[in-house]
């Protein structure tokens, strides 16, 4: 579906006339405004730090409030030499549109603006001119005039090269470009989220316009409203921040609809721009291209006057514009908006021509020191031009919000952040543009003279460092890590028309880089994205098995897609599990099995093994894990769950069943866990939060024995074994590492005494550990960074560790290391978004991959144990388990990949059990209800609230209030249906770090409505 636009109102004359309403003022019934408002009240937002309040379910806002220049309350001008002109001289008549919005201009209850000469039908005395004239100027005008303001369908047309020929339609406007307001039922204080101002729009206009045909809004045929573009009047009032009505854009999920009966089409994306903003051309143009896919490029709490922070400034209208000084978007803004496309060069004399000419104005470039980010140089042209699309590259020296002169820029590109970050919002920016005096690393301080960043000749022609020691301080071009690229860009050639630059790429063979695991022709299996995890398991041939678990959708998981790789040649062994996440691999009796959990009301944990051709299900077992464990102890195959805090349990596979080995693990939490064998018995290391210590569980005799192993709950345990060696690898929640040699363990687990030896290497969000030959090697991805870098150490002596070539890749948030022969591989993958990688150093080696052993007989089942295990019952549905991040901490997904919020049908006793509360008064009121329960402290951060008209708390009819304090004890939930019954319940939670744990239900209450 088209990400469509953001509008204000206007007259269209091309579009076949749409029935009007009988009166200027069209009101609506509050019994029909409702519409879905009541059930978009409330989402349920699950455990993932959410604030007291609701967010509406039908809303998903990716797009907080529009860049102003002086203040984040307003839209501010600046006093410029040559004010482009709003007044007259434009056409409205569209004739070549292939993208539509529908505007809704409406008014709250009991505001009368719009009636008689106020509001949009108000003459605007600078101008002599209707104020809602010069507004459907603003969006349908256009001109050839190079003293007038850009409008929206200009500015659309002009840096989309054409390829977006925007119309606004507005039905309310009148020939006379008077505007027939819509009163919607409720006062502005009324509306406490946007998605209702938006319901109630859209109810106010259907009923106003019953016979509009919808389909006439829809330009790429994908059945839903290119735009809605809600225009709210404030009276001159402006929205503060983060309000309802502040600007914004946002992806609608409610179930609106604009049209008649037969002629409707859905309301994908709505954008929203009062009528204090809509002034403001500029404001109307960066919501527009929110809507097309754009990202912000300022930093969150930036402000454009500030002197440092400002990572792209005047260079894109994503960053900065100066009310009706309008700037032209960068070449990865209109890349974003499916515009243009970015051809990529690998160095030497390039050639860029103008804006507007046609012709490549951008090339990217990149190097083997980086995966994911990549470099733009892109040539501007500045003009004095004051209008029209010169205007929008305009450089008057010491006039704000104006380019510096024509050049070329050079700027860097992340593009994990494009969506981890929102833009330039999180903890590195998406876009950021490299200027002279620059300051701070690695992020940099958004210093310097960003006006002046262009290179050119004459003046500043070269900009980069081939001293791979060089920062960005030092003039480099630099990945966001800090880290020098080598390249240097200098411009030889300058022209009005054209600009060519010398690009210098760096020798990267002299930095001991990380490759791609290829193929005797240089391709690799691994083209796919959609992957949230990734991990390596040892063929019995020697070869790497690469585990992939899809990104999971919703409580569901998508399955998984394993790869062989023998270090010459990829296969692929196909998908499996579908509806399962959260995979891992073991090797037993020469083949591979995976196991994945299927998340719900019943929770299930599968086992699947590769027959050689195809994948066959081997057993299922009713349990809950955050990620399953397989591992091999004493000949058999074991798969330990860790009860996502409902008490963890082993299992043994025993023909095709799973059947429990030992007796479960009591309720704590258990977390990161690994399997091991001591002494031909199961054995599990894993950190327990209630006893803030990391311990090896030993099961003999049908019986568990503890070990201590150090304090400090491990929040992961990697693992190597072979016939002669077993180390343990852990990472405690501050991101320490140390490793244990549990080889010589006598396998009763009890007693033993262990030496951690902690390792002196960077703080870890996650690691992995093997052994080549005699060399031990640790893989990890370092806390905040997320750089993922090896280390090595002789098993003789591990107090010395070497890095192993350059850093891996960067970003890594899942990560595995395995060997092949002589060379070492790291599995990695960053987000969803990006391919899953095999990287490789060294070489494999003669004779690596060598036949399978004969399998050895098979395992004699054990005897029975002196206390019978106790019969599995189904567990539920997993909850959280406590990862508390690292000192800096790393943004989501996190491996292994965190199980979802369990459904309202858990009943397990969650650790570290948070007190259950109880209602002590439910009682209904006019379209409300109201709740008190009991007061609870013990091991209590807050409540959490279910209500729905269905007994069984069905996922369409419920919605959840969350309680962040302890001291409140009541509720009013307001702007339900009337006499309606709801059913409500309350439980209680506790927040440790990112994750939640909760009480058990209360009794379910039912309340109706008044």
């Amino acid at each position: 579906m088209l990400i469509s636009v953001v509008l204000a109102c206007a007259l269209v004359p091309a579009v076949p006339a749409q029935a009007q309403p009988t009166a200027a003022d069209v009101s609506v019934a509050e019994t029909a405004a409702d519409g879905g408002a009541d059930g978009a009240e409330a989402a349920d937002r699950g455990a993932d730090g959410a604030e007291a309040a609701d967010a509406p379910a039908a809303t998903v806002p990716d797009v907080e409030s529009p860049l102003v220049v002086a203040d984040e309350q307003t839209v501010a001008t600046v006093a410029e030499a040559v004010p482009p002109s709003t007044a007259g001289s434009y056409d409205t008549a569209i004739a070549d549109a292939n993208r539509y919005q529908l505007v809704i201009v409406v008014r709250f209850a009991g505001d009368t603006t719009g009636d008689g000469d106020t509001g949009l039908n108000a003459v605007d005395p600078s101008v002599l001119q209707l104020t809602g004239r010069r507004l459907v100027e603003r969006l349908n005008g256009f001109t050839d005039s190079p003293f007038l303001e850009p409008t929206l369908y200009s500015y659309v047309k002009d840096v989309s090269d054409g390829a977006c020929r925007l119309q606004s339609i507005i039905p309310q406007a009148d020939e006379d470009f008077r505007i027939r307001y819509l009163t919607l039922p409720r006062a502005r204080e009324g509306y406490a989220y946007a998605v209702n101002v938006v319901e109630d729009a859209l109810a106010a206009f259907n009923r106003a316009y019953p016979d509009f045909d919808g389909r006439s809004l829809d330009g790429d045929g994908d059945g839903y409203a290119d735009n809605v573009l809600i225009v709210p009047e404030v009276n001159g009032s402006a929205p503060v921040i983060d309000s309802p009505l502040w600007p914004h854009k946002a992806d609608y999920t409610g179930s609106g609809r604009i049209g008649a009966e037969g002629r409707a089409v859905r309301v994908g994306t709505y954008t929203m721009v009062d009528t204090s903003h809509g002034v403001s051309t500029g404001t109307i143009v960066h919501e527009t291209i929110h809507a097309f896919g754009a990202k912000d490029l300022y930093r969150a709490g930036a402000k454009t006057e500030d002197a440092a922070n400002r990572p792209v400034g005047v260079w894109d209208i994503m960053a900065e514009h100066a009310g009706s000084r309008l700037m032209r978007p960068l070449a990865i803004t209109r890349q974003d908006c499916g515009w243009t496309k970015l051809e990529e060069t690998g160095g030497g004399s390039v050639t860029l021509f103008a804006p507007g000419s046609g012709k490549r104005q951008a090339v990217k470039f990149k190097t083997d020191l980086n995966a994911s980010e990549y470099f733009v140089a892109e040539f501007r042209r500045a003009s004095d031009a004051a209008g029209g699309a010169a205007g929008l590259d305009m450089s008057v020296e010491g006039l704000p919000s104006t380019i510096g002169g024509s050049g070329l820029v050079v700027y860097r590109v992340n593009p994990v952040m494009k969506d981890a970050g929102n833009g330039n919002k999180g903890s590195k920016d998406y876009v950021y543009i490299f200027r002279p005096g620059e300051t701070g690393a690695p992020r940099g301080d958004g210093a310097g003279d960003l006006r002046h960043a262009q290179l050119s000749v004459p003046g500043r022609a070269t900009l980069g460092a081939a001293d791979m020691a060089a920062g960005l301080a030092d003039g480099a071009i630099t990945y966001s890590d800090g880290q020098n690229s080598g390249i240097v860009v200098s411009v030889t050639e300058q022209s009005d028309d054209a600009i060519t630059f010398k690009l210098e790429m760096p020798d990267v063979t002299a930095h001991d880089l990380w490759k791609s695991a290829v193929d005797g022709k240089g391709a690799t299996a691994l083209t796919e994205s959609g992957f949230s995890d990734t991990s390596l398991v040892k063929a019995a041939d020697g070869a790497l098995y690469q585990v992939c678990s899809r990104l999971q959708s919703g409580t569901r998981g998508a399955g998984a897609t394993v790869y062989r790789y023998d270090g010459s040649s990829w296969s692929s062994l196909g998908s499996l599990g579908s509806g399962y996440g959260s995979f891992s691999g073991a090797v037993y009796r020469n083949e591979l099995y995976v196991a994945g959990v299927r998340y719900g009301a019943a929770t299930t944990i599968g086992l699947w093994r590769w027959s050689g051709r195809a994948w066959k299900e081997v057993a299922t077992v009713a349990a809950a894990a955050n990620k399953p464990v397989l591992g091999v102890a004493g000949g058999a195959l074991y798969l330990f769950a860790d009860g996502s805090g409902s008490g963890a349990q082993l299992y043994r596979l025993t023909g095709s069943s799973l059947t429990p080995a030992g007796r479960r693990w009591g309720s704590g939490t258990i977390a990161g866990a690994h399997l091991f064998d001591v002494g031909g018995q199961p054995a599990v290391m894993a950190g327990n939060f209630n006893s803030d210590r990391t311990e090896l569980w030993t099961l003999a005799n049908g019986a568990w024995k503890v070990a201590r192993v150090h304090s400090g709950f491990a929040q992961m345990v990697a693992g190597y074994q072979d016939g002669k060696h077993s180390f343990a690898l852990t990472v405690t929640q501050d991101g320490a590492l140390r490793l244990i040699d549990l080889a010589g363990t006598s396998g009763s687990g009890f007693g033993e005494k262990y030496s951690p030896s902690p390792l002196a290497l960077p703080k870890a969000y996650t690691a992995s550990l093997t052994l080549g030959g005699d060399r031990l090697y640790v893989a990890l991805a370092e806390a905040g960074s997320q750089i993922a870098r090896v280390f090595e150490a002789s098993v003789g002596n591990r107090a010395s560790w070497q890095q192993v070539g350059a850093n891996v890749v960067s970003p890594s948030t899942a990560i595995d290391v395995g060997t092949i022969g002589d060379a070492v591989f790291v599995a990695s993958t960053a987000t969803p978004d990006d391919v899953p990688m095999l990287l490789q150093h060294g070489s494999v080696g003669p004779g690596a991959i060598v036949p399978a052993p004969p399998l050895p007989s098979e395992p004699a089942k054990p005897a029975p144990a002196p206390t019978p295990a106790p019969k599995p019952t189904p567990a539920p549905a997993p909850k959280p388990t406590p990862k508390p991040a690292p000192s800096t901490p790393a943004p989501a997904p996190s491996a292994p990949t965190p199980a979802p919020k369990p459904s309202s049908s858990a009943k397990a006793k969650p650790a570290p059990k948070p007190r259950a509360t109880a209602f002590t008064k439910v009682k209904g009121g006019r379209r409300a209800i109201t709740l008190r329960w009991k007061k609870q402290t013990k091991s209590v951060t807050g409540y959490q609230i279910r209500y729905s008209t269905s007994r069984k708390f069905t996922k369409k009819t419920t919605r959840t209030r969350w309680v962040k304090s302890t001291k409140k004890t009541s509720l009013t939930v307001k702007k339900l249906k009337a006499k309606k019954t709801y059913y409500v319940k309350v439980r209680t939670y506790k927040k440790i770090g990112a994750k939640y744990y909760y009480s058990k239900w209360s009794k379910v209450k039912k309340v109706k409505t008044k």
